[in-house]
């Protein structure tokens, strides 16, 4: 049985579907594309060698580096994508077995002594693709045909990107706020623009003008792409780099988690804490500011977005004196009971005093016994949500969405607080396109001890409520879960393992180690398929 479920409206030249896949063996048929296959995108020579059987040689994807920074980012990306590679210290060591459809990765260059023009020139007339991670330093004339380079100048800092309609998934887009240091650079007429700097408001400058960012070019049988300037850091380099497999593919395919969730950290709290401030903003002390304001905010974005809010408790923010009373833990269970209307879940905001609550809500819950219908059922829906199988961390591109052995499920947050930047904004779609997720965490102690203006909540919600609106909004395709449910996502997605394997008419996905649903994203310029 296949689901399919409509992700984003794209262009007329490329279609996305999430394919939920609930078997371990898949084959995915198109109409009419064996010659597509054979023959790739126009111009592209995307062919591969075919086995008797009708099967696609499989691609293998090399990553030259010696263990450096840059090396390392790359090394995460390709393993959050689920990407094997081999890793090389130079193209000596690739020329003799990469073969046609082969990727080679060259993640930092800084002269044109750390590249050899004609292995690469030669590697790439044998139909290898190369992706070049940073512009080098020094580049030869030779190299700079290969590259597609027309005109190159010195750095600058430029402010705005476009990112144009068939890279990522979606519409084109574009970051007028962002910042970028990279080299002027105009690439030739033989190359194709992915991304560029917006021309700049106070000069009159044509497209033809402005600095190329990210682009392809083609040599002979193969495609070189060239990233010219910060976008292969550990906030974009998943995304980034699935667009450009995409771009080398005519039909490509790809295992993401497809989840999308809001997370309240340090709320709610069982102190009453920074009274005389809060009295004099809100006219109430914390314990109401959550329960009479923040809380039916909350549930109200939930209800009318259809997004899944989970809320972390804690004891006490800063100081004070935890409440542990009855009461108080009434007051819990109402905020649980709310949070189950929306999808959502209660748990522990993990800190050094995090089990100090713990035990009291393990002291507390057997009051109820008498007090509450089918006890059992709700004794163990705490039971479940104490234990903590999810933990969400600020972003860090090493854990990224993990399940270490022996420990929780790591949630790392694409964004975080109210403010939405434009470099948040380029994080939430590069997630989006590498691993098909979407998570914004609230941490509510900038609320109870502001900093400025914007910390107040009433400024900071209707920042925070106008991107879901707007920017999920996108994405409605992305299943909305709780934090519970997103850490199953992610350890089914992890220990997924997928091979795709293609044929002169279709392709094939095998599966091992599906626990319950696998979720794909299926990239292609074709506007009629068939999916069996």
């Amino acid at each position: 049985m296949i689901k399919k479920t409509h992700f984003v409206q794209l262009s007329l030249l490329m279609v996305l579907l999430f394919i939920l896949f609930q078997i371990t063996s898949i084959s995915i048929t198109f109409d009419d594309l064996k010659s597509s296959f054979e023959e790739g995108r126009e111009g592209q020579h995307n062919v591969y060698g075919v086995e008797a059987d009708g099967s696609v040689e499989a691609q293998k994807i090399y990553l030259l580096g010696d263990g450096q920074e840059e090396d390392s980012t790359m090394v995460n990306a390709l393993s959050f994508m689920q990407k094997s590679f081999e890793v090389a210290v130079d193209l000596s060591e690739v020329e003799d077995e990469a073969k046609q459809g082969d990727v080679v990765i060259l993640p930092h260059l800084q002269s044109q002594e750390e590249y050899d023009v004609e292995r690469v020139k030669g590697l790439l007339s044998r139909g290898v693709h190369f992706i070049l991670a940073a512009l080098p330093e020094e580049i030869s004339n030779e190299m700079k045909q290969v590259l597609g380079i027309e005109k190159i100048g010195e750095r600058s800092c430029r402010k705005g990107v476009a990112f144009f309609e068939d890279f990522l998934v979606g519409d084109k887009k574009d970051f007028p706020k962002i910042y970028v240091s990279a080299r002027d650079v105009k690439v030739s007429a033989t190359a194709k623009t992915f991304v560029a700097a917006m021309p700049d408001e106070g000069i009159k400058e044509t497209n033809e003008e402005v600095t190329d960012y990210i682009w392809r070019n083609i040599y002979e049988n193969g495609h070189i792409y060239t990233v010219n300037g910060p976008f292969l850091n550990a906030d974009y380099a998943t995304g980034i780099l699935q667009a450009l497999f995409a771009q080398i593919e005519t039909h490509y395919i790809y295992p993401v988690v497809n989840a999308k969730g809001i997370f309240v950290s340090n709320g709610p709290y069982l102190s009453e804490e920074n009274t005389e401030l809060l009295q004099e903003e809100y006219a109430r002390g914390s314990q109401r500011i959550f329960m009479d304001i923040i809380l039916p905010d909350l549930m109200a974005l939930s209800m009318r977005t259809g997004n899944v809010t989970s809320f972390f408790a804690t004891d006490v923010i800063r100081g004070g004196n935890p409440d542990y009373s009855e009461e108080m833990f009434e007051q819990l269970n109402f905020i649980d009971g709310e949070a189950e209307k929306i999808g959502g879940v209660l748990q522990i905001h993990e800190n050094e005093e995090s089990d100090r609550l713990r035990t009291a809500f393990e002291e507390f819950i057997p009051r109820f016994e008498d007090r509450v219908r089918y006890f059992d059922v709700w004794e163990e829906r705490y039971a479940d949500s104490f234990d903590n199988r999810a933990v969400v961390v600020p972003w860090d591109a090493q854990k990224g969405y993990t399940h270490p052995e022996n420990e929780p499920v790591y949630i790392s947050v694409g964004m975080d607080g109210f403010e939405v930047t434009d470099r948040d904004l380029l994080k939430l779609h590069s997630l989006i396109n590498g691993l098909g997720v979407i998570t914004h965490n609230i941490d509510l102690e900038s609320v109870i001890y502001p900093g400025a203006e914007k910390d107040h909540w009433t400024v900071g919600f209707k920042k925070f409520s106008s991107a879901v609106t707007t920017y999920w909004g996108q994405y409605e395709g992305l299943e909305a879960l709780n934090a519970m449910d997103l850490a199953k996502r992610v350890e089914n997605f992890e220990v997924l393992e997928s091979e795709i394997i293609k044929r002169t008419d279709g392709m094939d996905v095998k599966m091992e180690h599906l626990n319950e649903d696998a979720y794909f994203i299926l990239r292609t310029d074709e506007k009629n398929i068939r999916v069996d």
